[in-house]
C-alpha cells in the first residue's frame, strides 16, 4: 500500500497518455490490479477524457456543419456572380459590335453620297415622265421618242459655270439648269435633242451654248427665268 500511495495523479495521467517509462508502466499496472483506490482514480481520468472527447467531437461536428453550410452558400453566391459577369460581358461585346458595324455602315453611306455629289452627271434609266427637283439642283426627267439612258443630267452644286462642251452630245432632251449656275460657255450643251429647258434669270449664255436659237430667245426675253421649249428639234425656241 505504501508503494501505491506514491502513485500520484500526474503519474496516472502520464500513464494514460502513454508517456511513462517501462519501469513506471509496470509499477502502475501492478497498482491498478491490486489497489482499488488507484483504480478508481484512473477510471475518473478515463471518464473525464471520454467526456472531453465527446464534447469536443460534438462541437467540432457543429462547427464543421456551419462551415460546410457557409461554404455551400458562398459557392452559390460565387456561381451567381460568375454567371452575371458572363452575361454582362456578352452584352458589352454585342453592343460594341453593333456600334462598330453601324459606324461602318454610316461611313459607306456618306462616301456614296459624296461620290454622287461630285459626279459630273447622273445617268437615268427611267423613261417614265417625272420631274425630280431636289433643292433646285436636279434635272427634269421626261419621256419622248428619242429618250435614251443619258437623257437627263445632274449639274453639280459646287460649280458656277458650265464649261465648253461639258455636256455636248449626251442625248439630253429635257434640261433643268439650277440657280447656282451663272455662266454657260460655248458648246456646253451642243448636239443634244433638247425640247425643253428650265432656266433661272440673268445667266450669261454663249451664242452656241445650246442648240437652235435658244441664246437669242433667252436674251430677247431679258434673260427671264422660266421654261423654254421647241417643237420637233427645230431651231426656233419659245418661252412658255
Amino acid at each position: 500500500m505504501k508503494d501505491n500511495k506514491r502513485i500520484t495523479q500526474l503519474m496516472l495521467e502520464l500513464y494514460h497518455l502513454n508517456a511513462v517509462t517501462k519501469k513506471e508502466r509496470k509499477f502502475i499496472k501492478e497498482a491498478l490490479s491490486s489497489d482499488n483506490e488507484v483504480r478508481l482514480r484512473y477510471e475518473e481520468i478515463i471518464n473525464l477524457d471520454r467526456e472531453i472527447n465527446n464534447k469536443y467531437l460534438s462541437d467540432k461536428t457543429t462547427v464543421f456543419a456551419v462551415i460546410n453550410n457557409n461554404n455551400t452558400e458562398y459557392k452559390k453566391i460565387n456561381i451567381k456572380i460568375i454567371i452575371g459577369a458572363g452575361i454582362a460581358a456578352v452584352l458589352c461585346l454585342c453592343i460594341t459590335a453593333f456600334l462598330f458595324l453601324n459606324n461602318i455602315f454610316k461611313k459607306d453611306i456618306n462616301i456614296e453620297f459624296a461620290e454622287n455629289d461630285n459626279a459630273d452627271h447622273l445617268l437615268v434609266d427611267n423613261k417614265e415622265q417625272e420631274r425630280i427637283d431636289i433643292q433646285g439642283l436636279l434635272s427634269v426627267r421626261g419621256s419622248v421618242d428619242h429618250f435614251n439612258d443619258e437623257s437627263d443630267v445632274y449639274i453639280p452644286t459646287n460649280i458656277a459655270s458650265i464649261s465648253t462642251n461639258m455636256y455636248a452630245g449626251r442625248g439630253l432632251c429635257i434640261l433643268y439648269i439650277p440657280p447656282n449656275i451663272l455662266t454657260i460657255e460655248s458648246g456646253a450643251f451642243a448636239d443634244n435633242p433638247l425640247i425643253r429647258i428650265t432656266i433661272g434669270e440673268g445667266i450669261d449664255v454663249a451664242d452656241d451654248a445650246l442648240p437652235g436659237n435658244f441664246s437669242d430667245i433667252y436674251k430677247n426675253n431679258g434673260k427671264a427665268s422660266g421654261v423654254y421649249t421647241r417643237f420637233n428639234n427645230s431651231n426656233e425656241w419659245s418661252k412658255r
